[in-house]
């Protein structure tokens, strides 16, 4: 009888372990699923003056970087490729944009009410980084907060994984010759 305890034992720890293993995996594989899949969402300055659609995961990768200009406004956002949002018709009349340092993003801001929906990043200058707090709360099913070190920005972006997230390598000669430049965004 003890040998069958410990033959049982021996044979159902690790098919225990494996399936406590398991359970603990739930949560990362539905986030890898909803990562995947795309989502239709709409987001707004603080005045509704610029409005914009979007096509984003339901599980958002949300990026906090510490950049001198993100660092000032607190900017949570997310990227997405460019193909993938689109500005209402009237709203662009209502944008102004500025560009500091490599001038590679293209800082978008609301005439009237100041508020930066949306920009074209340095890390990403073939995409859109959306302003998470610009999307209503009740369309935002997940997200993860990530931090991107701006104040060392050459060396963490060489390390991070940030331009997959507008479906490529983004390069400063793409974002010059990217069709965002006269594409509807702005």
């Amino acid at each position: 009888m003890e040998m069958v305890q410990a033959v049982s034992a021996f044979l159902v720890a690790p098919l225990a372990v494996f399936f406590l293993q398991e359970w603990h995996r739930q949560p990362e594989r539905e986030r890898e699923r909803m990562e995947k899949e795309l989502k239709a969402y709409t987001g707004s300055c603080h005045c509704n003056s610029v409005r914009f659609n979007l096509l984003a995961p339901r599980h958002l990768v949300v990026w906090n970087c510490n950049c001198s200009i993100c660092f000032m406004k607190k900017n949570w956002h997310f990227v997405i490729p460019a193909e993938q949002f689109s500005l209402l018709e009237s709203s662009k009349d209502y944008l102004t944009e500025y560009r500091f340092n490599t001038k590679t993003a293209r800082h978008l801001f609301c005439k009237i009410c100041g508020v930066q929906a949306y920009y074209v990043p340095r890390s990403n200058p073939d995409g859109v980084a959306v302003t998470l707090a610009c999307i209503p709360v009740e369309q935002v099913e997940s997200f993860e907060l990530r931090n991107f070190d701006g104040q060392n920005w050459e060396s963490f972006y060489a390390c991070s994984n940030i331009s997959r997230f507008s479906g490529g390598e983004a390069t400063k000669e793409h974002a010059e010759n990217s069709p965002v430049d006269g594409a509807p965004l702005f």
